[in-house]
């Protein structure tokens, strides 16, 4: 089943930061959960979980998502802590309140999306990896070969790359604006990029119903790389 959990963090100065605040949260939440789970979660390729942290312009929010039952006891450890005591700030994050949605089957997806239009956003910098390095070239479709790799792993639904741009050459976009975006992580920046875009889904049957579960996957999966340290978190708006 899928979860997903939002934070909402009352506002603070997170200036004296050096690196993304989401960063920051993964620690906390390592912290949180069982020593023996955290260090399963370090060897996996492909995390469980994602995670992200956006300005809602009324404080932040912190969202994670689940992609496994197992991974679900994230969410159970972090819906109650009232405070979040993250490293280069003097004081604890406090917590306002959290809002978790009701789990959702992957097949519930295309159900729950019933238009052809809609309006996307990544809402946290992305970036994918080309031949070992990270790289920011806004082709969507990339992107969303970590939600295919995840999409097998998890759910046994496979679609293999040559599928997934065949899919996405039946999205025609407009009104987009992306723009590149510098993600600090272990001293370095990650080039990568963030903004929205509005999209209309030219097709149907079976095609549909995949756009459209990779588009709902997403949003608790994130798109590209390192999406359980704060990269990469997607919303689809109607």
């Amino acid at each position: 089943m899928l979860n997903q959990l939002d934070i909402y963090l009352r506002n603070t100065d997170i200036s004296p930061l050096y690196s993304d605040l989401g960063i920051k949260l993964h620690g906390f939440v390592m912290s949180k959960i069982s020593k023996y789970y955290a260090k399963l979660l370090h060897t996996q390729e492909l995390r469980p979980f994602s995670l992200f942290v956006y300005d809602s312009g009324e404080g932040f929010i912190c969202r994670i998502s689940t992609l496994t039952d197992e991974a679900s006891q994230i969410l159970d450890e972090m819906q109650n802590v009232e405070k979040i005591k993250v490293y280069g700030i003097d004081n604890p994050l406090l917590v306002e309140k959290t809002d978790r949605s009701n789990p959702i089957n992957v097949t519930d997806i295309p159900n729950i999306l019933t238009k052809k239009k809609y309006t996307i956003d990544i809402i946290t910098p992305a970036t994918r990896k080309t031949n070992g390095e990270y790289t920011n070239l806004p082709d969507l479709c990339k992107y969303f070969t970590s939600v295919t790799n995840k999409l097998k792993f998890y759910e046994n639904i496979s679609i293999e790359n040559s599928e997934l741009e065949e899919l996405f050459s039946s999205i025609k976009m407009s009104k987009y604006s992306f723009e590149n975006s510098n993600f600090m992580f272990g001293g370095k920046n990650i080039p990568s990029m963030a903004g929205n875009c509005d999209i209309i889904i030219n097709s149907n049957g079976e095609q549909l119903k995949k756009i459209k579960l990779l588009l709902g996957y997403a949003t608790y999966s994130g798109i590209g790389a390192k999406t359980s340290l704060g990269m990469g978190g997607f919303l689809v708006r109607v």
